[in-house]
């Protein structure tokens, strides 16, 4: 079900001029309504009144939210067309999961250009038979985490160990250590550097005493 609706929307008056913004318009709350980016209005004021007149702008009511992080994925939640070839890619995969099965753990890359279907290749492989008794866990990179170091692997954590968004430091540890800990006590001595990498304070003075280089 879609999370957006068409909605009337009186909008934003600045300056005489309706200021209509690519991420969001003013309505009645609590209701917040979006507008494409396509309606945003540039250029001088006596242009921007003319324009304003003349273009109608789709404004879109949000009604929620979901985990859905990508546009495939969203894609895939609406349904997707059948998927035909890539008989020797998904060989290929199939390989190398078979070999991690074994205990011989692989890293698969899959390179292309845009739209040449590589979400689709592992979307397929992942809800396929193949992956049957195997812990599936995402990640992904995204634009404003190139300024967080090793975002991709914090995601993956957080998927791993299920923390969410509100959960508070106190939380995090007792899901971090409780599962790790339940796994294997041989992984204890990892505990410090995963707590690190979550944002939770380390009380550990072997690991406090590293240098930055050395926690790296």
């Amino acid at each position: 079900t879609s999370l957006v609706r068409p909605a009337a929307c009186s909008g934003a008056m600045y300056d005489g001029v309706p200021r209509i913004a690519p991420e969001c318009v003013w309505s009645d709350p609590p209701t917040i309504s979006l507008a494409s980016p396509k309606s945003a209005i540039f250029g001088t004021k006596d242009e921007r009144r003319k324009a304003a007149g003349l273009l109608p702008v789709e404004v879109y009511e949000l009604l929620g939210a979901t985990a859905v992080r990508s546009r495939f994925a969203a894609h895939a939640t609406r349904g997707l067309t059948k998927f035909v070839g890539r008989a020797t890619e998904v060989a290929q995969l199939g390989e190398a999961i078979e070999l991690a099965h074994d205990g011989r753990g692989q890293v698969v890359a899959v390179v292309g250009e845009p739209g040449v279907g590589k979400s689709r290749l592992f979307w397929e492989f992942v809800h396929s038979h193949r992956t049957a008794g195997c812990l599936i866990v995402e990640a992904a990179s995204v634009s404003y985490g190139k300024a967080s170091s090793y975002f991709p692997v914090i995601e993956l954590l957080k998927s791993y160990f299920r923390i969410e968004d509100r959960d508070d430091a106190r939380t995090v540890r007792e899901k971090v250590t409780g599962k790790l800990l339940s796994f294997d006590r041989a992984l204890e001595a990892a505990l410090p550097a995963l707590l690190s990498l979550l944002d939770v304070p380390v009380e550990d003075d072997q690991w406090t005493r590293l240098d930055p280089r050395e926690r790296r």
